[in-house]
C-alpha cells in the first residue's frame, strides 16, 4: 500500500484517526494477553487490504455527506464566496480575477457583473460554482500544481475527519465505558490483569473525545477549505488556455 496517495492521505487516514482509541486498546490488549498477540500476527493480508479499501470509502462518504451542510453554515463554498463582488476587498484585483477566470471558462459561461450578481445572487453563485469546476479541471496536473494538490488533500482530510466525528466519539465512548467496567472488575475480582491497561485506554479515549469536541471543529475544516480556495484562485491566470 502506498502512503503517498490522495486516497490514503485524504480518505483512509481520517478513518485511522477516528479509530485511534480502538488501536490503542488493541495494542494494550495484545501486549497484555499472549493469545491476542498470536491472533493479531495471523491476521490475513487480504483482510487488511479489504479493510483499507473499506476505510477509503467510509472516509470519503462521511466527508461528502456533511460538505453541503458546512458550505451552508459558512455562507457558500469558499471559492464562491471569494468570487462574489459583494465580498470583494479590492475591486481592481477582483476584476482581474474575474477576467482571468472568464478567459478560462470561455463563452459558454459568462461571469456576472456586480449589478447582475446583486439582482440574482443565487444565479450568480451557480455560475461561480460552474466556473470553479472548470478551473479545477484545468489545474488537475499534480506535478504542475503540487501545492494546490497538497492543499486539496489537507482540506479533504480535515473534512473527512470532521465527518467521522460521530463514529469517533461513539467508539471512544464505548471504550471509555468498557475501561471503567474493566477497572471495577479488576479491583473487585482477584484476577491477574494489569490495571494499567484499562486506565490508559480510558485516558486515551477521553482525550480523543475532547479533541473531536474542541479541536476537530467546523472552523478547523474551514481553514483548510479557505487555504485550498485561495491557492486554486491564485492559479486562475496561469491556467488560461
Amino acid at each position: 500500500m502506498s502512503y503517498d496517495t490522495f486516497d490514503f492521505q485524504a480518505r483512509t487516514l481520517p478513518v485511522v484517526v477516528a479509530l485511534v482509541p480502538a488501536y490503542l486498546c488493541a495494542a494494550l490488549l495484545v501486549a497484555e494477553i499472549p493469545a491476542a498477540k498470536s491472533w493479531w500476527n495471523l491476521l490475513p493480508i487480504p483482510v487488511v487490504l479489504a479493510l483499507s479499501v473499506l476505510a477509503k470509502h467510509l472516509g470519503r462518504d462521511a466527508g461528502k455527506r456533511i460538505e453541503k451542510a458546512l458550505w451552508a453554515e459558512w455562507g457558500g463554498p469558499p471559492t464562491t464566496q471569494k468570487l462574489r463582488w459583494a465580498t470583494a476587498d479590492n475591486l481592481i484585483i477582483h476584476r482581474d480575477l474575474h477576467q482571468s477566470l472568464q478567459a478560462i471558462v470561455g463563452p459558454n459561461i459568462t461571469l456576472p457583473t456586480p449589478a447582475q450578481e446583486n439582482a440574482d445572487p443565487v444565479g450568480a453563485d451557480q455560475i461561480y460554482e460552474a466556473a470553479t469546476r472548470v478551473l479545477i479541471t484545468r489545474t488537475g496536473h499534480k506535478d504542475t500544481y503540487a501545492k494546490l494538490k497538497n492543499d486539496l488533500v489537507g482540506y479533504c482530510f480535515r473534512r473527512n475527519v470532521y465527518g467521522l466525528r460521530t463514529l469517533a466519539c461513539t467508539v471512544a465512548s464505548l471504550i471509555s465505558l468498557g475501561s471503567i467496567a474493566a477497572m471495577v472488575v479488576i479491583v473487585r475480582v482477584p484476577i491477574d490483569f494489569d490495571l494499567t491497561v484499562p486506565i490508559v485506554a480510558l485516558i486515551g479515549s477521553l482525550v480523543w473525545i475532547v479533541l473531536y469536541t474542541l479541536w476537530f471543529t467546523t472552523e478547523w475544516v474551514r481553514r483548510g477549505a479557505e487555504a485550498y480556495a485561495d491557492e486554486l484562485l491564485k492559479h486562475a491566470p496561469a491556467a488560461n488556455p
